[in-house]
């Protein structure tokens, strides 16, 4: 991921043959787009007539998984240069896909049953991360999702662990957070749209073949 090499010998072709057409170079990776911008930025650099264009689509929805552990790497590395200043690239996001689901069961002392399973929700990167347990429409902040982990997940459920002293319940909904939002995409046609209060405000349809 440091260099392209192709990149740079394709772009001064492209340039001999349009002199004067403006050209975009463009590049994906969204786990590294810190190095597609290293790496490409001195060929832009060098031509005024041209421009830099980043397709790392999953940091429009970034996830609870691997992409802000991909962000806090990028952090290692020196973080995001805006300008003349070096931000944070975790901080400067926050994941933007949440799923919900509402508990079935509570077979044993410390073990609840989803209503979420494989066919919902993306697990080739890691488990859903509970994020918020609401009772009655309202969140419970007596409940702390940090406590709380998903350690299987059948075809339409999920396993849940959480302190067996908790007063979690049949009927409680938690709010999870996912792991590589374009495994989780392609498993719906529509995601709702939530307000800043969590209200649904309006629907988005996907569309995978």
């Amino acid at each position: 991921m440091h260099c392209f090499p192709s990149y740079p010998a394709f772009f001064l072709h492209l340039r001999r043959i349009a002199p004067a057409d403006a050209l975009i170079i463009s590049a994906g990776g969204s786990l590294y787009f810190d190095r597609v911008i290293e790496a490409l930025r001195p060929v832009v650099e060098k031509d005024a007539n041209s421009f830099l264009l980043l397709r790392s689509g999953a940091i429009f929805f970034y996830d609870h998984g691997i992409y802000r552990r991909g962000l806090s790497a990028m952090d290692q590395r020196g973080g995001l240069l805006v300008g003349k200043d070096r931000v944070s690239a975790e901080h400067s996001f926050r994941p933007a896909l949440k799923l919900w689901a509402e508990i079935l069961s509570i077979p044993e002392p410390g073990l609840a049953i989803c209503g979420f399973g494989m066919r919902d929700v993306s697990f080739d990167q890691g488990m859903p991360v509970p994020l918020a347990v609401f009772r009655d429409g309202l969140r419970n902040p007596e409940h702390d999702p940090s406590l709380m982990s998903v350690f299987k997940l059948n075809d339409q459920h999920a396993y849940l662990r959480f302190d067996a002293s908790s007063s979690l319940s049949i009927g409680d909904v938690i709010a999870f957070g996912i792991s590589h939002p374009c495994t989780c995409f392609d498993r719906w046609r529509q995601f709702y749209v939530l307000s800043d209060d969590e209200r649904i405000s309006g629907v988005c349809q996907t569309f995978f073949s």
